[in-house]
């Protein structure tokens, strides 16, 4: 088919094209790894010479050219190669044309989504890990990259551009993925990177304050959130009943389910009396340590394992954790929600979730003295501080930072939970990007009293300070990067791992 044909039949909306008749196939928005015949999705932003993207597509081959403005559409006309010139938004049209020249490739999937502040990472990694154990060939797609049956692959973004994001979900279907437990961020949402994803369970874990530099206001943020309850959720939502906004969206949520629309959804508990989940169909399940469908106690809480029994109504189910930190009890309830909307028994939950393992960089434990964590916004340190302490004899030592470039307004709320959650402080760099490092400081320390905090804004320094200030039975969290294994500098990555680090330090 034709550039022409392609759009026609995705239904994208065209405000102006020019034909060649080239006969095209495949798609890329990468102009490295256009092959002959490709489609290039141009797309309208992008760091170094654009126009050097669109000569080194037509260089290789490619068979035509989607733009998002006027002056890209002439400049491929120039050059004589097929353009569709998309009206309207233009992530909504690559993603939709992307997914109709790969094939489809999530018909025969289910696509999980967990949105939320916090907690997307860890809900994803483990449910992975538990459809696995169920005999489920399951992927995994977010922060720490895309899995499926092979190996880990990078990710540039938590949720991929549409081109991008769709050329994963291919490779997956070939590795024979049946499910896929992905993570969905504001960002994502708002930028419509989502298109013609058809999600069978989505999930909330919280909302807290985080990206109000793209947003702008928390409801805002939550907005973009909603989305992908509103506009791309066929199935199941499940919602947090202890958290504002999720109690908010039990109640007033609309719901698409893709033939009905339910307008009035039961308030909390309203699954407990229903029985087994094989003989119900909810349009939400709801969770939470007290109130919701799915329950959860606490029996036993340490470093490295947590014990506890959910309760879903009649029944209830023991779950040995192979991973400790109190936050999880959130993460893991989530999970255990998603599992049981999928018509699991609470009995094999457990079980499955009981086979999964700690998150990299997730309240990882280096030694027996430092606890790593990616916690980096003002309610994810207040509850991995909450949790050390849980599990701290001594003094807790505090290292943290805040990323340059990015949302000023939540420095100085995590920088005082850093404080009041800590016996001792440090503040050091976490990405300063192109921000002067002086600046975040002094956004994170404006208000704060001199007291029990320092800065050293050297991250290698502060660490090894930190592990040195440490006497036995005292525990130091390094905050903020988890599992990343680098620095970004003004725009260049160099290579840091705190675990790597804190391990130099110990020794």
């Amino acid at each position: 088919m034709t550039l022409s044909d392609w759009a026609r039949k995705a239904n994208i909306s065209v405000c102006e094209e020019f034909e060649t008749g080239e006969i095209c196939s495949g798609i890329s928005d990468d102009s490295r790894t256009v092959q002959p015949g490709n489609i290039f999705v141009w797309m309208p932003f992008g760091s170094g010479d654009r126009a050097a993207y669109l000569h080194q597509a037509v260089e290789k081959g490619c068979g035509g050219v989607l733009v998002a403005t006027r002056e890209d559409y002439q400049a491929v006309k120039t050059l004589k190669r097929s353009a569709i010139l998309v009206e309207g938004d233009f992530n909504t049209g690559a993603g939709e044309l992307a997914r109709l020249v790969l094939g489809e490739p999530d018909r025969d999937m289910r696509i999980i989504g967990i949105t939320g502040t916090n907690g997307k990472t860890t809900v994803a990694w483990l449910l992975r890990q538990a459809y696995l154990a169920l005999g489920q060939k399951a992927g995994y797609l977010g922060t720490l990259g895309i899995q499926g049956l092979a190996e880990l692959r990078e990710a540039n973004n938590t949720t991929p551009f549409p081109v991008s994001l769709w050329q994963e979900i291919a490779r997956l279907q070939k590795e024979g993925v049946e499910v896929l437990a992905m993570e969905v961020s504001s960002h994502a949402l708002h930028q419509r990177r989502v298109v013609g994803m058809k999600f069978s369970i989505a999930a909330l874990t919280q909302i807290t304050q985080d990206h109000l530099d793209y947003h702008g206001t928390v409801e805002a943020y939550a907005e973009a959130k909603r989305l992908l309850f509103t506009d791309y959720l066929e199935g199941i939502a499940v919602l947090n009943a202890e958290d504002a906004v999720g109690q908010q969206w039990m109640r007033d949520f609309t719901v698409h389910d893709g033939n009905a629309m339910m307008n009035s959804l039961l308030p909390y508990p309203s699954i407990a009396s229903a029985g087994t989940v094989s003989t119900y169909d909810p349009p939400v399940l709801s969770f939470g340590l007290e109130f919701g469908d799915l329950n959860c106690r606490v029996n036993r809480l340490t470093a490295t394992s947590i014990d506890l029994q959910f309760v879903f109504g009649e029944e209830s189910a023991e779950c040995h954790l192979n991973f400790g930190g109190g936050f999880n009890v959130e993460n893991a309830m989530v999970a255990a929600a998603v599992l049981l909307a999928d018509r699991y028994s609470l009995t094999d939950t457990a079980w499955a979730l009981g086979q999964c393992s700690a998150v990299p960089g997730r309240f990882e434990a280096v030694g027996d003295r430092v606890i790593v964590d990616y916690a980096h916004t003002p309610d994810a340190v207040e509850k991995l501080l909450t949790s050390a302490r849980e599990i701290t004899a001594g003094r807790l030592i505090t290292v943290v930072g805040c990323g340059g470039d990015r949302d000023r307004v939540k420095r100085p709320l995590m920088a005082q939970v850093a404080v009041s959650r800590s016996d001792q402080v440090i503040f050091t760099e976490d990405n300063p990007r192109t921000e002067d490092p002086a600046q975040i400081f002094s956004d994170m320390t404006n208000g704060l009293s001199e007291g029990n905090w320092r800065v050293i804004p050297n991250r290698r320094e502060a660490i090894f300070a930190a592990v040195r200030d440490a006497s036995p039975g005292d525990l130091v969290v390094i905050a903020g990067k988890g599992h990343e294994d680098y620095q970004i500098i003004g725009r260049e990555k160099v290579h840091f791992d705190d675990r790597e680090v804190a391990r130099e330090a110990l020794a």
